[in-house]
């Protein structure tokens, strides 16, 4: 039975051969100015709106968001837009 390579000579090999890196560049989408915001709801209210968005086809989000733009318009403060 043969014997495995050794890690040494495994790291050899590995060190001789180039490796071509590309080069990173950030990621600048409209998600990454986005900031992450966490909500809690008691059972009932997450429910209903749950029942509400699969009512309207949509997500639980865009209810979020909805709401938010709706405070946003009765405190006269711009609404942003969205995707």
């Amino acid at each position: 039975m043969a014997k495995r390579p050794s890690l040494a000579t495994f790291s050899a090999e590995q060190a001789s051969a180039p490796v071509a890196v590309a080069p990173v560049t950030p990621a600048t989408t409209k998600r990454d100015e986005r900031v992450k915001c966490t909500i809690y709801l008691d059972e009932h209210t997450w429910r209903a709106l749950r029942k509400i968005a699969a009512a309207n086809d949509v997500k639980l989000h865009d209810l979020f968001l909805d709401g938010i733009d709706h405070v946003l318009n009765r405190h006269g403060q711009p609404v942003t837009t969205r995707r």
